[in-house]
């Protein structure tokens, strides 16, 4: 009852060890970019916090449309109902803190006084 040794395929030992080692370095590269201050995930939650401020501006901007202030005055009553303003007495300067999310966005981004509409801040995309 001679085996032959020789002729039996498996994994040898050698081999699961390079493949463990390639997965180690596969897995540190994965967490180094996902950690890092300029990794995927700092990006994500940028972005999200980004979107969010935009949302909460546009949503403003809509209701403005629809019943536009008449003075500066009105124009920060209508806005205290979404936070906090600070420096209400300068209208450039004039900062709305969001009850949600606290973020800041600037009166003066949200509806110009002198023309008396709403800031357009849309960026147009250019083909090359």
């Amino acid at each position: 009852m001679k085996t032959n040794v020789k002729n039996e395929k498996g994994i040898t030992l050698i081999a699961l060890a390079v493949t463990v080692i390639v997965l180690m370095f596969l897995a540190g590269i994965i967490i180094a970019t996902n950690i890092d201050d300029n990794g995927v995930l700092e990006i994500a939650n940028a972005k999200k916090e980004e979107t969010e401020k935009m949302t909460i501006e546009e949503g403003i901007k809509i209701e403005l449309v629809e019943d536009p202030p008449e003075t500066y005055s009105d124009l920060i009553e209508f806005l205290k109902n979404y936070g906090e303003i600070q420096n209400e007495d300068v209208p450039n300067e004039a900062v709305l803190i969001t009850y949600k999310g606290n973020y800041e966005i600037y009166v003066k981004d949200i509806w110009n006084m002198d023309k008396k509409e709403i800031v357009n801040n849309r960026v147009e995309n250019v083909n090359q």
